[in-house]
């Protein structure tokens, strides 16, 4: 909701290695939906529920894709992760991937849960202002099936699913970048 401020650099730094782009409106007010339309991206309506999972889910429905690559409008790929997340996605041995997500931080003494911020090696240019980040790692490239869907309202992920599943994850070779704590 209401991303337009970063929306364009998301959406523009997976376009090289994505082959459709679905976007969950859950009811912005700012230019998202002109940004996302410009962009090629198609736009699905999501009432708001209080309920992240509940939001991803439709937007799961609408999707017709072999992999779904998961993004917030404040989050984007590096250029080096295009190659990486192409070949990782040829690999049959394999239904998902954990992926880092480095979350840019204003201070040296950030936390986040029991992580502390370490120092940013600027892996992206647009991240050399933020003097550290703090990494999570959450699943979210994987191959899309009606059994594996978001759980949680909150902090929502696939990987419960996927692992009553029985279905292998391994670390991807990319990273995200977060800059929604700047």
């Amino acid at each position: 909701k209401d991303g337009a401020a970063s929306l364009r650099r998301c959406l523009e730094s997976v376009l090289p290695v994505v082959d459709r782009i679905v976007i969950g409106d859950t009811g912005c007010t700012d230019d998202s939906i002109v940004i996302g339309r410009s962009l090629g991206a198609e736009i699905v309506s999501v009432p708001w529920e209080q309920n992240f999972a509940k939001a991803r889910n439709r937007v799961l429905a609408h999707s017709r894709c072999d992999w779904a690559l998961v993004l917030d409008a404040d989050e984007m790929l590096d250029d080096s992760a295009g190659a990486a997340l192409v070949k990782a996605i040829t690999r049959e041995d394999v239904f998902a991937y954990d992926v880092w997500r480095w979350n840019y931080m204003l201070e040296t003494n950030s936390r986040s849960g029991e992580q502390g911020a370490i120092a940013n090696p600027v892996l992206l240019e647009k991240s050399g202002v933020y003097p550290s980040d703090v990494r999570s790692v959450n699943t979210r490239l994987f191959r899309r099936r009606a059994d594996v869907f978001f759980e949680r309202p909150v902090h929502e992920t696939v990987v419960s699913r996927i692992e009553a599943l029985g279905l292998r994850r391994e670390t991807a070779p990319f990273v995200i970048h977060h800059f929604g704590h700047v």
